[in-house]
């Protein structure tokens, strides 16, 4: 491979590498809720009896929270709320990052290997079908993420209850089960 082809490679992946998330804690009041959650954010809530409320935030002070639901106001007091759960779409940005740059890198590798089959000089093909890679994989990537949304609880009035999750994995060269423990906080 080409020391340019190479470099160009491996600052791709550079680029698809993400970026730090900032960590986010669980709020176990409304005062720490109000850097979580911010009017216009859609939220579940779950009551101390159980019921369910889904809606955008209107209005959050330390003592209570308004949700529009279904063009009405509605009021939850603190003590009244057991979980709020935030629900953002994901950032397109990341997607089309991650996916020009996997579709580019994986079509730059194809058009080297095609190139030398045709016995075509590799810098004569492998920009144009890295680009048109990048195109389909970056486009592939804000799909992706524009279908994806993350629900996260922000708020819990008793921690984040511990959940253990069995999963089968058979098949004809593998059997085994996997097993997933989230703790709580």
């Amino acid at each position: 491979m080409q020391p340019l082809l190479a470099r160009a490679i491996c600052f791709s992946l550079l680029l698809a590498l993400p970026s730090a998330a900032s960590a986010q804690g669980l709020a176990r009041s409304f005062e720490q809720l109000r850097s979580l959650i911010q009017p216009g954010d859609t939220a579940r809530v779950i009551d101390a009896g159980g019921h369910e409320v889904r809606g955008r935030v209107r209005y959050l002070s330390p003592s209570l929270l308004v949700l529009q639901v279904g063009g009405a106001p509605r009021s939850f007091l603190e003590a009244d709320v057991a979980r709020i759960e935030r629900r953002r779409n994901d950032s397109l940005a990341n997607g089309v990052r991650l996916g020009a740059t996997v579709g580019a890198g994986l079509s730059a590798l194809a058009g080297v290997a095609a190139a030398r089959r045709h016995g075509y000089p590799p810098r004569a093909v492998v920009p144009y079908v890295g680009l048109l890679g990048g195109i389909v994989g970056g486009t592939a990537g804000a799909v992706f993420d524009a279908a994806h949304a993350e629900e996260r609880v922000v708020y819990s009035r008793h921690g984040v209850p511990s959940r253990v999750s069995l999963h089968t994995s058979l098949g004809p060269d593998r059997q085994g089960i996997l097993a997933t423990v989230r703790l709580g906080r």
